[in-house]
């Protein structure tokens, strides 16, 4: 998952508020319509800043989860 925000005094804590907001929503999709086996929750994060070089400064964040989950051949909407 990848998030901007324009740079400010507030960009560390806009950032953050971003991974909080897609921590907690892909919580709750634990089972993605009884699909997800298992969910293996946050792989990794990575943040950047793209400054005075660029027409448009910005912070980007960058959040990489896990989910295992089995289907029947044939048959990717039915969990296994």
């Amino acid at each position: 998952i990848h998030g901007l925000v324009a740079i400010s005094d507030k960009l560390e804590d806009e950032l953050d508020d971003i991974a909080l907001e897609v921590e907690i929503a892909l919580d709750s999709l634990a089972d993605i319509d009884g699909l997800a086996k298992i969910y293996h929750g946050i792989q990794g994060t990575v943040t950047n800043l793209a400054g005075e070089d660029i027409d448009k400064p910005h912070g980007a964040i960058d959040l990489e989860f896990l989910y295992t989950y089995r289907t029947r051949a044939g048959t990717p909407d039915i969990a296994r």
